[in-house]
């Protein structure tokens, strides 16, 4: 019951959320990305309106300490693993999304 939208790098996200009227209820963003990396997207992205910000979950197959800190620490609300079963992003998305919902309401 869930919608993606992909892009082929940060910048055309970037661009998409700076001009979509509607935005995504959730982003996943990987560390490694052509043109900027996940934390590079984490810093532009920070700069939007308040109102605007929607969650992001890092995913990477980076399963470090030092990566999953610093994807916390440059605003991911999550960090998932990709060696991780697939459900359990679904189930993060999916949590994130009604919480950021009930949020709102």
């Amino acid at each position: 019951g869930i919608s993606s939208k992909h892009f082929a790098d940060a910048r055309e996200a970037l661009r998409f959320l700076k001009a979509d009227s509607e935005l995504p209820a959730a982003i996943i963003c990987d560390v490694h990305m052509p043109y900027m990396n996940g934390f590079e997207f984490l810093d532009s992205y920070q700069s939007f309106d308040a109102i605007a910000r929607r969650p992001v979950v890092m995913l990477s197959s980076d399963n470090d300490i030092e990566c999953k800190l610093r994807a916390i620490e440059s605003g991911a609300q999550l960090f998932v693993p990709k060696s991780d079963d697939p459900r359990i992003l679904c189930a993060h998305i999916q949590k994130l999304i009604f919480t950021t919902a009930k949020a709102a309401a």
